[in-house]
């Protein structure tokens, strides 16, 4: 199938092979700008923002049985700023400051008001297109 876009809206992208949607989302200059969610075998992977093509902003990766993995910050494709990770049974393996994709260690006072703001942009920014998440965090 053909990829199915705007080069400046919404669009959908499908692989080369078997036709399966790999992307949906928003657009710019014919690149991911905006809110979108990537897909493998039908399962999200990943729903987020997007810049320049790259993952930028609030964004949730998923494993392929769609258990969550992380939700937080994403700067120039990596993990950068407040999020948190996930072990595959949901419970909570790491919550705290990532720069460059990696984790860094910081107090539990700081890191306690991270996640507060980052309950706050994660629920904000998870709803788009009329579409509503429920229990996002």
């Amino acid at each position: 199938m053909e990829n199915i876009f705007d080069s400046n809206g919404n669009g959908k992208e499908y692989d080369g092979y078997e036709d399966n949607l790999i992307f949906i989302g928003e657009y710019k200059n014919g690149e991911r700008n905006g809110k979108g969610r990537e897909y493998y075998d039908g399962t999200t992977l990943f729903e987020g923002e997007y810049l320049n093509g790259v993952k930028n902003g609030i964004g949730r990766e998923y494993d392929i049985s769609n258990n969550l993995k992380f939700e937080g910050e994403y700067s120039k494709g990596e993990k950068n700023g407040i999020g948190r990770e996930y072990y595959r049974d949901g419970n909570l393996k790491f919550e705290g400051e990532y720069s460059k994709g990696k984790k860094n260690k910081i107090e539990k006072e700081k890191n306690m008001i991270m996640m507060v703001k980052l309950n706050l942009k994660v629920n904000i920014s998870m709803e788009w297109n009329g579409l509503k998440k429920k229990n996002i965090i």
